[in-house]
């Protein structure tokens, strides 16, 4: 991707890092990379960052040269594709399926299978930019780019995020808003928990419905963040007497005992809609995911949401 700024009499006698960090966005250690292998340009022309504009300048920055290597190897197989332009790509996550490599599991990762696609038109990078758990299935958005990462960084904070989640029992409250801290319990693993000394964490939810299912009482929640703190829905729904079905960290005994029953052994939670504000069109982006996972179809197929 090339960037191109022309410079206008308001940049006349401006350094050339200042309209690079400024006027096209890029950050300081893109600057660097890009210095290094000669992609910052001037009329055509590689220059140094201490060039000076004048005015009629054409500046162009070839940020696809400033990307570092990515190690992690590329994957062909299977991929929804749910939404792409020239910056993004949002794919969905099936459950069981991480993220990223881990130190026990580098293949078969989604990051793998969206550079095996995002290689078919010559693209070697890209990088998430929101993580769902590995049994939390839904829409995952990448970045085509360490600058479109840098980019989107600030409107994604104020991105809005709905999720569905199948809890154990009748909720009893038609909706409302749970505020309550969370706080990792022990650096050696990674289970959280509510304590007053924790980081600030709201969810608002909305029952959906109320479903009988194998003898069972399920409620179907609407599941809207405020804040983005690790395992944030799965504990505020484990702090509601509800937990999670499936939910193999947070749970009760009646939970347990009817996700064990159900076969059921990850989370029944489905990020299905994010909706943020594209910096670069200057309009609302607003991604639909529908559950496609045939262990919290039999029971959505039983309510009216």
């Amino acid at each position: 991707m090339i960037l191109k700024e022309l410079i206008g009499p308001d940049d006349d006698g401006k350094k050339i890092t200042t309209i690079l960090r400024h006027k096209m966005g890029l950050s300081g250690r893109m600057v660097s990379r890009l210095k290094t292998v000669e992609g910052i340009c001037v009329n055509g022309i590689p220059v140094f960052t201490n060039y000076i504009c004048r005015e009629g300048d054409l500046v162009t920055a070839n940020v696809a040269l400033a990307e570092a290597p990515q190690e992690v190897p590329a994957e062909y197989g299977d991929l929804t594709v749910l939404y792409e332009d020239d910056f993004l790509l949002a794919v969905y996550k099936p459950e069981g399926m991480i993220t990223h490599p881990s130190r026990t599991q580098f293949t078969d990762t989604l990051m793998g299978y969206v550079l095996g696609y995002l290689s078919q038109s010559g693209s070697t990078t890209c990088h998430a930019l929101n993580r769902l758990d590995r049994y939390t299935s839904g829409i995952v958005l990448f970045a085509k780019s360490s600058y479109a990462k840098a980019l989107f960084s600030q409107s994604l904070k104020k991105a809005r995020k709905t999720y569905m989640a199948i809890v154990y029992g009748k909720v009893v409250a038609g909706c409302g808003t749970i505020n309550l801290p969370i706080v990792r319990l022990q650096k050696e693993n990674i289970q959280r928990g509510i304590s007053a000394d924790g980081a600030k964490a709201i969810t608002n939810f909305q029952v959906l419905d109320t479903v009988r299912y194998e003898d069972c009482n399920l409620s179907i929640l609407k599941l809207e963040p405020e804040t983005g703190r690790t395992h944030q829905l799965r504990v505020h729904c484990m702090s509601l007497g509800h937990p999670i079905i499936g939910d193999q960290i947070y749970h009760n005994d009646k939970s347990k005992e009817i996700s064990e029953r159900l076969n059921i052994h990850g989370q029944l939670l489905h990020a299905g809609r994010l909706m943020f504000h594209h910096p670069v069109y200057n309009k609302d982006i607003d991604i639909h995911c529908p559950v496609m996972r045939d262990n919290m179809k039999p029971m959505l197929d039983l309510c009216d949401c």
